[in-house]
């Protein structure tokens, strides 16, 4: 949507449910906006983590022949139009899985949403298994509230270089 700004998921949740994303880049730009405000609700505490860390993960692009729509830290986040949850969720786990293997076996967070619909995965020493199913406001919410009680890592170079400014 040209001109829309995004300060929450609910908003891009009501959005797509509308059918007002007229293709997956639409989608995808919107959930990023609202996702950097969202951020500031639930990791808030710590300005600094928010501003200096987080913000910047997500501003860099991910290279190479496969990548997600929306990747940080240890967090992966596949974006598909109205009714690709299923083909979503097979190429939700290979980002996943290629994430795990360079991340020296941190546990990785997943999202596979069509902006209406979302569900969130977790992949561990125990496998690929579904942590929430439900709209994306509430699924994003629960991601969200998980990834800031951790420590936010820092899985790969570029996101060091990001942060570092370098």
């Amino acid at each position: 949507m040209a001109g829309k700004t995004y300060s929450s998921f609910s908003d891009v949740e009501n959005d797509a449910r509308s059918g007002l994303f007229a293709n997956e880049p639409d989608l995808r730009q919107a959930l990023v906006e609202a996702l950097k405000n969202e951020i500031n609700r639930y990791c808030g505490k710590n300005p600094v983590v928010v501003d200096h860390i987080f913000k910047p993960m997500l501003e860099r692009v991910v290279e190479g022949k496969r990548r997600a729509d929306i990747m940080f830290s240890n967090v992966v986040i596949e974006v598909k139009k109205p009714g690709g949850l299923s083909q979503g969720r097979q190429q939700l786990y290979q980002y996943m899985a290629d994430l795990r293997s360079r991340a020296n076996g941190l546990v990785i967070h997943g999202v596979v949403t069509d902006g209406v619909d979302a569900e969130y995965y977790l992949l561990d020493d125990t496998g690929f298994k579904l942590v929430i199913r439900g709209g994306l406001s509430d699924v994003m919410g629960g991601l969200l509230t998980s990834f800031c009680a951790q420590k936010i890592p820092i899985v790969t170079p570029e996101e060091l270089l990001s942060i570092v400014g370098i």
